[in-house]
């Protein structure tokens, strides 16, 4: 069951993405079991030099009082332009969805 939810409108994720000043905890939900998954939004590739994204899902468990990645999805992978001209409403639901699936 969902205790928390931090879910950041579409425009919001697309300002995070065109200005590259993101933290790397955009949205984040939060389970009654002591799970949480949060969103991040990774800067270019492997060199560093490509202008490309990857959304992905990071699930974690509190254990001993310190969150512990336990799994992670990743959502999408893209140039960052195509992401602000093409991630529309379908793309952020995909989003939400997995966000609001417990690990």
């Amino acid at each position: 069951m969902i205790i928390k939810k931090n879910l950041e409108p579409l425009f919001y994720l697309k300002e995070q993405v065109e200005n590259g000043t993101h933290d790397n905890n955009v949205m984040e939900v939060e389970f009654s079991d002591n799970k949480r998954n949060i969103l991040h939004i990774f800067d270019g590739d492997d060199t560093g030099y490509t202008p490309m994204i990857t959304l992905s899902v990071e699930s974690q468990q509190k254990i001993n009082g310190r969150w512990r990645k336990i799994g992670q999805k990743d959502i999408l992978t893209c140039h960052y332009e195509f992401f602000l001209k093409n991630c529309g409403e379908g793309m952020y639901q995909k989003i939400i969805r997995t966000l609001t699936e417990e690990p």
